[in-house]
């Protein structure tokens, strides 16, 4: 028996890394409470639901940055569950690797421009 599938819990200590993309559509809209789906919470909200979706279809950064602030507040007003800490993600990367330059875009950002250098 799979108590996560079968919403047989009391408290649930979760895990989620967002590497590329802020959308977590899969486990908090509506339409994600199903058996073997990942809003076992079963949270269900109309106005985040209607966010989620904005934010899949919005390709601009900064406008996608907005929503998913919004997500996050009304997750956090509605009481959606109890955020405990969020570890900072840490990058490293052999300093033989040059041209790589942090952005909010994800590790691999601008991996095309990298170059490495060989050692003599």
């Amino acid at each position: 028996m799979n108590i996560q599938e079968e919403k047989n819990f009391d408290a649930v200590i979760l895990s989620r890394a967002y590497l590329w993309d802020p959308d977590i559509y899969d486990l908090w809209h509506s339409s994600k409470t199903e058996k073997g789906q990942w809003n076992f919470f079963s949270f269900k909200d109309k106005e985040v639901d209607k966010f989620l979706e904005l934010g899949r279809k919005t390709v601009n950064f900064n406008e996608r940055k907005i929503i998913y602030q919004r997500i996050h507040k009304l997750l956090y007003d509605k009481q959606a569950c109890v955020f405990l800490y969020e570890i900072p993600l840490i990058f490293y990367a052999d300093k033989r690797i040059k041209q790589i330059k942090p952005a909010p875009y994800g590790l691999l950002y601008g991996i095309e421009k990298w170059e490495y250098e060989i050692s003599k």
